[in-house]
Formats: C-alpha cells, structure tokens, sequence
C-alpha cells in the first residue's frame, strides 16, 4: 500500500511538472503554443475534406487547358455520374454506374467552377487493427 501510494504521489509530481513546463511555453510563445498543425478529424468519420476552397477552377476553362490528356475525356459525364451515384447513396463499385442523360442535366455544376481543396484527411485501418490517419495536401 505505501508502494502504490508513492507512485500515485510520483506520477501527481511528473504531472505537476509538464503543466507547469506547458504553462512556460506559453507564456514564452503565446500564439504558436501547443496547438495542433491542423484540425482533428473525428476517428468515427472516414474522411474529412477542408470547408475553404483556396483555389477555384472554371470546368472548361480547364478542359481546355487539358484536352491532349487521355484522362480528361468524357470527363463531365463521368463527374456527373459520380457525384449522381454519391447524392443517391448507391455503393461504391469503381463508378461503375451510368445514368441517363435527363438524369445528367439534373446535376448542376454551380458557375462552372471546381474548388481545390487545401486538405484531405482520411481515416483508416491498419492491418494490425490499430486506428491511422492521413493527411493529403494539393
């Protein structure tokens, strides 16, 4: 009992000591102390996309600006499936899922525009079941 009572008392110490060591640091350093490089994202969630867009691109004007790449090709369809397939909530498959053309024109791209998004967090499983996040920036 006397040995569980000096480690409490040890372990109230070390404590003592790294809030008092925190409280140096930010009186040093007010603005950038222990704050976290970029918001948390919830582990129950999969991912987590920024809400401010910093960088806006015109559809066609980026098309345009593409069109010798093999990958631009039927891009506005397959976008407007996808983003289709995501409003629906039909499963994932590869974006295998094709729609109709009056189905197509429901899908408003607002101003022509794509945002580009600062950051991507995505939450996953590693193959020893423990809990990892990563972090995707343009």
């Amino acid at each position: 009992m006397v040995s569980s009572i000096t480690n409490q008392e040890a372990v109230e110490r070390f404590i003592k000591k790294v809030i008092g060591a925190r409280q140096l640091l930010e009186a040093q350093h007010p603005r950038q102390a222990c704050r976290p490089r970029h918001t948390q994202t919830s582990p129950w969630d999969h991912y987590h996309i920024a809400k401010e867009a910093q960088k806006t691109h015109n559809l066609f004007v980026w098309l345009t600006e593409h069109k010798d790449d093999p990958t631009v090709e039927n891009f506005v369809v397959q976008l407007k499936d996808h983003l289709l397939a995501r409003l629906r909530n039909l499963p994932y498959s590869g974006d295998k899922h094709e729609f109709t053309d009056l189905d197509q024109d429901c899908v408003l791209i607002k101003d022509d525009n794509l945002y580009e998004h600062a950051t991507l967090h995505v939450n996953y499983t590693t193959y020893d079941a423990c809990h990892e996040q990563d972090t995707i920036t343009p």
